[in-house]
């Protein structure tokens, strides 16, 4: 890891929250709703960010990034944006001139803890991962801590930045069976029997960034590239699809999501941890979560339907007021207001 520069200056928690998989073509990659509400930013994998007015969604600004941006972020106070691009480089830039207040390079995951003005960075690298616990206003190191020998993937950050959840890449183990799936199983039971029974294990790492100390325990669940990590409560949620998407605890204990049994094509979850928004094509259903398990839609909301190849979810973040905002496949961004039953979408360009 290289600091590139340390500008000082001024300066959940899962805002700017990014789509983390593969690579894929034209695609709203990354969306972040500033806290004042005077502007939301919206990263394309044609390189450039866009700056919008969050209530007209009016392009009012854009800027070239070199790097394709993969994780996008605002400071509590709105004044610094952050980003991480897909060569591993973050910054930290002044919202306003977009001045380079400092920039790390090799970080591969991010977590905000907004509210206490800290921000995790982690490395994972061949030998093992590297946390950095920054202050996000201006790039101090709090804390570093290395794991050795550790295949760190990804990271939550509680909120008030004192403990750090992370999930490592699988491995194959002895110590967990490798068994097919009863004809006679179907849905969210068939999911749990393949993620206890696949042969695979990953690792939890209970993260103490008070003390630099850490404590690891084997678990069941595995995932790749996940569209959303963040802390709820004390335990990590990890959101992806019907059969990966999971609730971490510090001590391994593991609840797979029960998200139902429609098809779900994207599953984020709101910044108070209470309400499971799951999408399918241009619909996305807004469901009570409880007890790890969604219950029935309580609100449903549509966007007018796209010719061409189906439209999908690829980036999402929340407003303080509750207001949802998805960037698409069709680069298209759509807000749901609260309460609202119909989805407000533009093309952004």
């Amino acid at each position: 890891m290289r600091i590139l520069g340390i500008v000082l200056g001024l300066c959940l928690s899962f805002t700017g929250v990014a789509f983390t998989g593969v690579a894929q073509a034209q695609m709203i990659t990354a969306v972040s709703h500033s806290p004042a509400g005077d502007v939301l930013l919206v990263a394309g994998d044609n390189r450039v960010l866009y700056s919008l007015d969050p209530v007209t969604l009016e392009v009012t600004d854009r800027r070239h990034v070199p790097g394709l941006i993969r994780w996008l972020g605002h400071s509590a106070d709105g004044r610094t944006v952050f980003f991480r691009t897909d060569d591993r480089v973050f910054e930290a830039r002044s919202a306003g001139s977009f001045k380079l207040r400092y920039s790390l390079q090799d970080i591969s995951q991010v977590s905000h803890a907004r509210d206490a003005n800290r921000i995790a960075l982690m490395e994972n690298g061949y030998k093992g991962g590297v946390v950095h616990l920054l202050q996000a206003e201006n790039g101090k190191s709090m804390m570093r801590v290395e794991l050795l020998d550790i295949k760190t993937d990804v990271i939550a950050l509680n909120a008030d930045a004192s403990r750090a959840l992370i999930l490592t890449k699988s491995a194959k183990s002895e110590s967990e069976p490798n068994e097919s799936p009863p004809g006679d199983l179907k849905g969210h039971d068939k999911y749990l029997f393949q993620q206890q029974k696949d042969g695979y294990v990953s690792t939890v790492i209970d993260l103490d960034l008070k003390a630099g100390t850490f404590k690891s325990v084997d678990t069941f669940y595995r995932v790749s590239f996940p569209a959303q990590v963040t802390m709820m409560g004390g335990r990590a949620a990890i959101l992806n699809g019907r059969h990966d998407s999971a609730l971490l605890t510090p001590d391994g204990t593991t609840q797979l999501i029960n998200m139902g049994k429609d098809y779900v094509a994207a599953a984020r979850i709101s910044a108070d941890g209470t309400t499971m928004m799951l999408t399918s094509a241009n619909k996305v259903a807004f469901h009570d979560l409880s007890d790890g398990a969604v219950g029935l839609p309580k609100r449903e909301a549509e966007a007018d339907k796209m010719p061409g190849p189906a439209e999908r979810v690829t980036a999402f973040d929340e407003a303080p007021d509750g207001t949802v905002y998805f960037g698409t496949s069709a680069y298209r961004l759509w807000k749901i207001a609260p309460d609202a039953t119909e989805i407000e979408a533009i093309a952004v360009y």
